[in-house]
């Protein structure tokens, strides 16, 4: 593995969305062995018409027994007449007893013969159906070319671990092999759409003859309620739905370097979200009717959401997204976009300045937080390579008063986190790390920073993390969105 922790991180996490992958081309195989079977049942060569036929046969010998039974001659007499006797009288009622059984007996053949024949015609309306329904099922869906991006992205991920100049490649190569890994499993799931499939993985184990995937109900429902608690200050108006697509956190999570959208680990990135729910804050701020450049709307929108998400936005940037590699800027190719170095500085010294006006309990965990990250940040920048630059000034001005506003407009200030619950995180984080106790609900901001922080502390436990903090996701009853800045559970903090 990489000595640094960044791209250790990532690769951990890009290894779990190759699982989910493979979940899936499995659970597309089991389907598809079952419905063979189902196929192998009906067809006319199956087991079904096997049956048929052998129940046919055993009729057709019954009858022939029959047959023979009730056309055998009576009983021949043995012995010669004694003389002056009279001949014995037989009676007739017993045989005419055997023959009205065995017509009987015929009938019920007769009766069975029909059966069958309707079975078989039922049988064969059946397969034609089933054929109409293996046509449109998402076993039929063509799965090799994700196979082949899966089997890709797995030699890379391993090569990137023992790599000499392991960001170089990453840089190079992942974006382009993430994309279209991401791209066929998109297309995999707009195929199940178009059929019609009710999607959802968590009933994939119970019922695995069925494939279901989407975003589960927790994830949804975090997302939703998340951003609408981030567009507070948004009028709503200029609000987007974020209902309106089933990939619409997929969309908002990652384009970048690290194609994020897998349903089941998104929850280490929702704090993403923040920076698309920034840039409509950003939008609609005016500063004196100033027009915002996109690179002053961009870091705008990355401190609205440190400010709104707290260290949680900070460990998902850096540790997921953020490019280690400055990208040079030269006069024949202007950029007035910051770097993702650039970003990251701003980022680190917001929270440190934040720290400096807090107790110093809090101060203390704060700034812990901030040099964990910068000390990551460091090393990833040390192997990446590049020249790091300031902003400029116009930037750093139009930032600077962002940030004012930020604690002056009471729209923003409200939806702002609290930091005195840094303090706790810790305590949280170790929960998520302990198997043996019962996940407690929290709050989802919070969630999102311990989750990190308990990463951080134990990177080996990160899938049990995963799973614990989505159990205690699924805990928050997140219901209709209530006035930003008051708390259903009246503690004073906000309902996110």
């Amino acid at each position: 593995m990489p000595a640094d922790l960044i791209l250790q991180t990532r690769l951990d996490v890009l290894n779990q969305a190759l699982e989910e992958v493979t979940s899936v081309i499995s659970a597309m195989a089991e389907q598809n062995r079952r419905l063979t079977d189902v196929e192998g049942f009906l067809s006319e060569d199956g087991r079904l018409a096997g049956a048929e036929n052998d129940l046919a046969v055993h009729i057709a010998v019954i009858r022939r027994r029959l047959d023979g039974l009730l056309g055998r001659p009576a009983r021949p007499r043995t012995g010669l007449p004694r003389p002056g006797l009279p001949a014995p009288r037989y009676d007739a009622a017993p045989e005419n007893d055997r023959i009205s059984r065995v017509e009987e007996v015929r009938r019920h053949l007769r009766d069975a013969d029909a059966e069958l024949k309707k079975l078989s015609e039922e049988r064969l309306g059946v397969y034609d159906s089933f054929q109409d329904v293996r046509r449109w099922s998402v076993a039929a869906l063509p799965v090799q070319a994700l196979t082949d991006a899966k089997e890709d992205y797995q030699e890379l991920l391993s090569d990137l671990g023992e790599s000499d100049e392991p960001w170089q490649r990453y840089r190079a190569e992942m974006p382009r092999r993430g994309h279209e890994l991401l791209s066929r499993y998109l297309e995999l799931l707009a195929g199940m759409a178009v059929r019609g499939l009710p999607v959802d993985t968590d009933g994939m184990s119970a019922h695995p003859a069925l494939v279901r995937f989407d975003l589960d109900a927790t994830l949804m429902a975090a997302y939703e309620a998340l951003v609408g608690h981030l567009m507070g200050p948004v009028p709503l108006r200029h609000r987007e739905d974020p209902r309106r697509s089933p990939l619409a956190l997929m969309s908002s999570l990652g384009r970048r370097h690290l194609p994020l959208g897998y349903p089941q680990w998104s929850l280490w990135a929702l704090p993403l979200v923040g920076r698309r729910a920034g840039k409509a804050v950003a939008s609609v701020w005016q500063p004196q009717k100033v027009t915002l450049t996109p690179g002053q709307r961009l870091l705008c929108a990355d401190l609205y959401a440190l400010h709104a998400l707290g260290p949680s936005y900070l460990y998902a940037t850096v540790f997921l997204e953020f490019d280690p590699m400055a990208e040079p800027v030269t006069e024949a190719k202007p950029d007035d976009r910051p770097s993702d170095v650039q970003r990251a500085a701003l980022l680190l010294r917001q929270l440190r300045a934040w720290s400096a006006e807090r107790d110093t309990p809090q101060r203390a965990r704060l700034e812990q937080a901030a040099d964990r990250v910068e000390a990551a940040w460091h090393l990833a920048r040390a192997a990446a390579g590049g020249e790091e630059r300031p902003l400029e000034p116009g930037d750093q001005e139009v930032v600077d008063r962002f940030g004012k506003d930020l604690v002056r407009v009471k729209t923003m200030r409200t939806v702002g986190y609290p930091l005195d619950t840094i303090a706790m995180l810790h305590d949280a984080a170790a929960e998520l790390t302990d198997e043996e106790k019962p996940v407690d609900p929290m709050q989802l901001r919070d969630l999102m920073s311990a989750m990190w922080i308990a990463r951080l502390n134990d990177p080996e436990k990160a899938q049990v993390i995963h799973t614990r903090a989505k159990d205690s996701a699924s805990k928050i009853p997140f219901g209709p969105p209530i006035q930003v800045g008051r708390d259903p559970q009246e503690d004073g903090r906000t309902w996110v």
